[in-house]
């Protein structure tokens, strides 16, 4: 059925699972930087918003404003920065990464 189709990719080519960054690990680092260089590459990072989103949720019956939140996300990841702080996941088929909170 197969034979019928010109296939762009070969099927054994084809990458059917995501890729993890954790970059506070030294040896994710240059993988991840060889990967900011793939052409197209779409880049999703919202961590800093997740992060607050983070800190609302463990304190629900708290109202925060915006500088009470920030400075509970920054305690909250020290001593990483903000981009070795959580995974980065990189979907081969669609070539996005994306920033996520780790587990």
């Amino acid at each position: 059925m197969l034979d019928n189709y010109k296939l762009l990719y070969p099927l054994d080519t084809i990458v059917h699972k995501p890729v993890f960054y954790n970059l506070s690990q030294l040896e994710d680092n240059d993988d991840f930087a060889k990967l900011l260089e793939t052409p197209g590459l779409m880049v999703y990072d919202e961590m800093f918003d997740q992060l607050k989103e983070l800190m609302k949720y463990k304190t629900p019956s708290r109202k925060f404003n915006e500088e009470e939140l920030e400075a509970l996300v920054f305690k909250h990841i020290a001593p990483l920065s903000l981009n070795e702080y959580g995974v980065w996941v990189y979907y081969p088929w669609s070539n996005r990464l994306v920033h996520l909170l780790d587990r």
